[in-house]
């Protein structure tokens, strides 16, 4: 179970992947898509 943590928080903590969120996305479809990657990820 860490190893899946740490590989989400790892994968989430990307300074290019968050560069990209802010510039690109509204908070409501960052949720969703972080919920869809979740849901299909488990």
């Amino acid at each position: 179970m860490n190893t899946l943590r740490s590989s989400m928080e790892e994968m989430f903590s990307d300074e290019k992947l968050n560069k990209f969120l802010e510039l690109h996305s509204s908070w409501d479809n960052v949720a969703n898509a972080i919920d869809s990657l979740i849901r299909n990820f488990l």
